[in-house]
């Protein structure tokens, strides 16, 4: 692509459309900020997007996939996405469920694997990369702001007027699809002065479970005083991952050697630290108890704890 310099044949017939076009895609390469907004489809998808991306790569902005909206950064490399719809975009409901609307990292496995372009708003970047053969249709307008038009087979631009242009707008011709994959495009381009992207405060990070919602597990189970008002339960309950994200409880439960049930209570989990342990405990009653207490020959009962972990059980 032509640089910043003009020839003496330039500076009488002006730069030719390629040239422009060219200039126009660098432009976003060296612009601190760029602001794009628009839809295109890729691997049968369809991506609308309203996106700032800065001169580093970094990006932050809205997505959404199919009618399922998103919110995405990209800092330092690494993608971060906010939503369950990026999750039921793309198949897993129970990793929605998990994240609901935590931001979450996406690793380098679950960039490849998500269909179409890993960032989406980095598909204006993509665009330098193409190579037109372009003519000059003349002056338009985008937006209220004066443009010219370049038109080829396979796509239409409108940069702002002379010498140094900006891209305003590229529209892909109906049928055409890029060698990325990438047809039905239409984004808009505008240039912000700066756009300052730092990655989201918390998120979950699937290589750390400690940044993910508490997971409580009941490693041991305790029968203490028993009597036919009631019997004493208590189990030692461990966190397998972060703070909690809603109220865990534990059921705890008793039945006889041939599987009867006896009753259950229920207590709510305290908020466990990562790898720590607490006793919960509670009280089963009830007629069925006292029944069993009072008149049973066979007096074997046994206790059990289930704990119910929402959101990964819900």
């Amino acid at each position: 692509m032509a640089g910043a310099c003009t020839s003496p044949l330039e500076a009488v017939t002006g730069p030719s459309p390629d040239e422009l076009a060219g200039r126009a895609f660098a432009g976003l390469d060296s612009a601190p900020a760029t602001h794009l907004a628009g839809s295109f489809s890729n691997a049968g998808r369809r991506f609308t997007i309203d996106c700032t991306v800065n001169r580093s790569g970094d990006a932050q902005g809205s997505v959404d996939v199919d009618g399922r909206a998103y919110q995405l950064i990209v800092s330092a490399g690494r993608t971060y996405v906010q939503g369950q719809g990026f999750w039921a975009a793309y198949g897993d409901p129970t990793v929605a469920r998990l994240y609901g609307e935590s931001w979450a990292l996406l690793d380098a496995n679950g960039v490849n694997s998500v269909g179409g372009p890993a960032s989406p708003c980095s598909v204006g970047r993509a665009l330098r990369s193409r190579r037109f053969q372009l003519k000059n249709d003349g002056e338009a307008r985008v937006g209220g702001q004066s443009a010219i038009q370049l038109s080829e087979s396979s796509a239409r631009l409108y940069l702002t007027t002379g010498n140094q242009p900006r891209l305003l707008r590229i529209l892909s011709a109906r049928g055409y699809r890029a060698p990325d994959g990438t047809s039905e495009m239409r984004l808009d381009f505008s240039y912000p002065a700066r756009a300052a992207v730092s990655a989201p405060s918390p998120f979950v990070d699937p290589a750390d479970p400690r940044t993910f919602p508490a997971h409580y597990v009941a490693e041991t189970v305790r029968i203490g005083r028993c009597e036919a008002s009631g019997c004493a339960l208590s189990a030692t309950v461990r966190n397998l991952a972060g703070a909690p994200a809603v109220q865990s409880t534990a059921t705890l439960r008793l039945r006889t050697a041939d599987g009867s049930d006896l009753g259950s209570c229920t207590v709510d989990v305290p908020a466990i630290d990562y790898q720590q342990t607490q006793d919960v405990s509670c009280t089963v009653s009830g007629a069925p108890w006292s029944s069993f207490f009072g008149g049973s020959s066979d007096r074997r009962y046994f206790a059990r704890a289930t704990i119910q972990n929402p959101p990964y059980d819900s």
